[in-house]
């Protein structure tokens, strides 16, 4: 399984662009064949904060993700959107299971 986490710092005056791509984003690719979960949530703290957390079956997945249209044109919303960098890490699992 691969997870991914990624935090967004979102311009104030574009937080609803920025709400309405996160949404068609994440409803387009947790139809993809391999997408496990695909959720945003904004901080509690700083509602200007998005966080974005994505499970995988596997890593051919996650490639095949970025090569398709609707990540295309999420990446060019997120040029208008972000205030600044968009940090994001990839874990690879080996197991998981309930806590």
């Amino acid at each position: 399984m691969i997870v991914v986490k990624a935090t967004a710092r979102i311009k104030p005056e574009q937080r609803e662009r920025a709400v309405a791509a996160a949404l068609t984003m994440a409803e387009a690719t947790e139809a993809e064949p391999g997408n496990i979960s695909y959720t945003f949530s904004a901080d509690l703290a700083d509602p200007n904060v998005f966080h974005l957390f994505e499970e995988w079956e596997d890593e051919e997945a996650l490639v095949a993700h970025f090569g398709l249209p609707h990540m295309a044109e999420f990446v060019t919303a997120l040029g208008d959107v972000l205030d600044g960098a968009m940090p994001t890490t990839k874990y690879v699992v080996a197991s998981h299971g309930p806590l």
